[in-house]
């Protein structure tokens, strides 16, 4: 008996050894998503949603399915049936980890069945490349489905999209529009003529060029319709002493001015370029850039602040365009690892009065795909994320502000629907305000009030603003080349501040570029935008490469905002204009800039790659980032001291 108990414990002991062993090499889930979003089901029917946990082979595949409204529609274990007319969320969660993908049910009455379909034109008569649009109109007006697909039997000669037609080529064609719902179907016939095309106009990619003796730059004429039959054109110069043209290619020559006219031989059609070659604009001194020791993930389109005197990056994706929600700080030396509630890609984050950072939205998963509502802030004390009120849409590249009475306003999304949403601590949570006039990304969000503020650009000059209404900043478009620039290396709208908030002072610099291919200077202040004047140009090349830059970063305490930028190659040498705006503050004078330039280093992304922000003893820190892949993000780390000279 004894013999038998010595081997079952043995037994028992290795079981639970392999157990052990299993469980430390177990695939952990990191997210879940469902085979569709938004589905539209008749009352008493059903439909199957597939839920697919993220890694595939994640070892708990259990999730668990809820219905927001049983009145409109129940779900079990995937099964969605139609209850009752509305519309309403389903939502699956996984048993690890609690993560939630949506559905949007709508639960429609009786199916109505369509009887016949017609179209507002039997026929048309048309020209090469004439666009005509077609209007099905489905009976019964109440039949459930009145969707319909467009067809043409002939491609080459007329399209069909939506029920728009376009003319391509000349010939015959019918187009044939069928309902979804009982396949009846109506006929268009098309006749397409033939279209000759004549030059309309012609433009040239740049209005404007400055450049230095010896430089040579190319001038692009774009010839309309592109579809024109003879699109040859001619070129010269007003003064071939200052300026030579060859095909488009401008030499200068000599200092001086020269107008570049492009004609074109079908009409005479004509567009010029304005050519000032002038001395460099500005000179560089070398300045000290120093590598911080590596941060233990590399990093690319995240969060980077100081707080609590410690500098700590957040959010973004790691190597392989994967999104991580592991944070970091830098202390005594070393960074030191953290992980956040969620991950957030491309995410908004900014610095709260109360000493803590929110960070929130960004992309839901690998390769920048999907948007998230999560919302998260990080106690600088005790190095700790704790979650915050989600947002009412899921977006990502956007921005924030904090007003003075604690509310956050948040706006930006890439490439959809963008719209304003404010956080009310009252009720501690977002609230949808309005949707913007423009998709914008990586907009600029500013104070414009205490309790005010705004949203605009870099798409469009237009702004919106919280409790307040639209309007456009019409002094800017007075300055017709210079429009708001994206700036996705300055994440934090009060880098952009040199008004003060306590003294309302709300007045923000930021970079403009011009058609031209020049800088500005733009000041906002409040609901108006102006030029600032300045004692040289903001250089737009470096040793004959392209500038790309991000920023401005100002340091409120010696009235410097620095612009860092840099060329865009492997081999990366960092560039800041130091801009002394003070006397624009008081005189209305003009900023006074100084141009800085770094030694090169080869493991370093580009200033307009990387996510930066200002150290607390003055220096600039640009940590990881992208050259050219969002694949392979960098991990070094590297401040900048544009005011300790080298030699």
């Amino acid at each position: 008996m004894k013999r038998l108990l010595f081997f079952s414990t043995a037994v028992l002991c290795a079981v639970l050894f392999v157990l052990s062993c299993d469980k430390s090499s177990s695939v952990k889930v990191i997210g879940v998503t469902l085979s569709e979003t938004n589905i539209s089901i008749v009352r008493g029917t059903s439909k199957t949603l597939t839920a697919k946990i993220v890694p595939e082979n994640a070892d708990n595949q259990n999730v668990t399915w809820k219905s927001a409204n049983t009145d409109i529609a129940t779900v079990d274990a995937g099964t969605v049936k139609g209850v009752g007319v509305g519309k309403t969320n389903i939502t699956v969660a996984t048993i690890e980890g609690d993560f939630r993908a949506i559905c949007e049910v709508t639960v429609t009455s009786d199916v109505v069945n369509v009887t016949s379909v017609t179209l507002d034109k039997p026929s048309l008569d048309m020209v090469e490349e004439d666009e005509v649009q077609l209007t099905a109109t489905v009976t019964p007006a109440n039949a459930t489905d009145k969707s319909v697909t467009w067809e043409s039997s002939a491609p080459t000669i007329a399209t069909v999209t939506n029920g728009l037609v376009k003319a391509v080529a000349e010939g015959n064609a019918t187009i044939t529009v069928k309902t979804t719902d009982g396949g009846k179907t109506a006929t268009c016939a098309v006749t397409v003529a033939h279209k000759v095309i004549h030059v309309e106009s012609v433009s040239l990619d740049k209005t404007e060029l400055n450049m230095s003796i010896d430089d040579e730059e190319t001038l692009t004429a774009t010839v309309l319709p592109a579809t024109a039959d003879d699109k040859s054109v001619t070129w010269e110069s007003s003064n071939s002493n200052v300026v030579t043209v060859t095909d488009g290619v401008v030499k200068a020559v000599d200092n001086g001015e020269a107008t570049i006219t492009v004609k074109t031989k079908d009409g005479g059609k004509t567009a010029t370029c304005k050519v000032t070659v002038a001395p460099p604009t500005i000179s560089f001194t070398k300045m000290a850039i120093t590598q911080l020791p590596d941060m233990l993930e590399p990093k690319s389109d995240h969060s980077v602040f100081v707080a609590n005197g410690e500098l700590v990056v957040a959010g973004g994706h790691t190597t392989g365009f994967v999104i991580s929600s592991e944070a970091e700080y830098y202390s005594g030396g070393s960074w030191h690892t953290m992980t956040m509630k969620a991950p957030h890609d491309f995410p908004f984050g900014l610095l709260l009065s109360n000493g803590k950072f929110m960070i929130g939205g960004g992309a839901s998963s690998n390769y920048g795909v999907g948007a998230s509502t999560a919302v998260e802030t990080y106690d600088p004390t005790t190095h700790e994320f704790t979650t915050f009120a989600s947002l009412v849409n899921p977006r990502l590249m956007g921005r924030a502000i904090e007003l003075a009475n604690g509310e956050v306003v948040v706006s930006g999304n890439w490439y959809t629907t963008n719209s304003i949403e404010v956080y009310k601590p009252s009720d501690n949570k977002f609230h949808h305000l309005v949707y913007t006039s423009s998709n914008m990304y990586q907009p600029y969000v500013f104070r414009i009030a205490a309790n005010q503020s705004m949203a605009f650009g870099p798409a469009s000059n237009q702004g919106e603003v919280y409790n307040g209404e639209d309007f456009y900043t019409e002094t800017l478009a007075a300055y017709s080349s210079y429009t708001p620039i994206i700036s996705a290396g300055n994440q934090l709208m009060d880098q952009y501040l040199i008004g003060n908030y306590a003294t309302d002072d709300y007045r923000y610099l930021i970079l403009g570029k011009s058609s031209a291919g020049k800088f500005g200077l733009i000041l906002i202040n409040g609901k108006t935008a102006t030029v600032v004047p300045t004692d040289v140009e903001i250089p737009t090349t470096y040793n004959n490469e392209p500038l790309y830059y991000a920023g401005p970063i100002v340091d409120r305490s010696k009235n410097i905002a620095y612009l860092v930028g840099s060329n865009s190659g492997t081999t990366v040498t960092f560039i800041v204009v130091a801009i002394d705006y003070s006397k624009i503050a008081t005189t209305g004078g003009k900023a006074e800039l100084k141009g800085y330039y770094s030694d090169p280093v080869t493991n370093a992304a580009p200033a307009s790659g990387s996510s930066m922000t200002l150290m607390p003893d003055g220096q600039i820190v640009l940590t990881g980032g992208i050259y050219n892949s969002n694949y392979t993000p960098f991990k070094t780390v590297y401040t900048l001291a544009p005011w300790a000279i080298t030699p």
